[in-house]
């Protein structure tokens, strides 16, 4: 083992090359996968917001109306 040839190494730099690609391809899909989850979850809160400040400000008309 402790001898390397010239086709030992060629593919050992090989496989490292083809790990270090997969690897990344992996990372950037997860990464991606997370945002498509982060953005999902920030447009949910943003129109539970907005239908929450519909609601509100439909309650103070109604009480602006019955106090007329």
């Amino acid at each position: 083992m402790g001898s390397f040839d010239q086709t030992d190494l060629a593919l050992l730099a090989v496989a490292s090359f083809i790990a270090v690609v997969v690897l990344a391809r992996l990372m950037r899909a997860r990464r991606d996968q997370l945002l498509m989850q982060v953005r999902d979850q920030m447009e949910r809160e943003r129109e539970r917001k907005l239908t929450e400040e519909k609601r509100q400000q439909k309650a103070a008309t109604k009480a602006e109306r019955k106090a007329s």
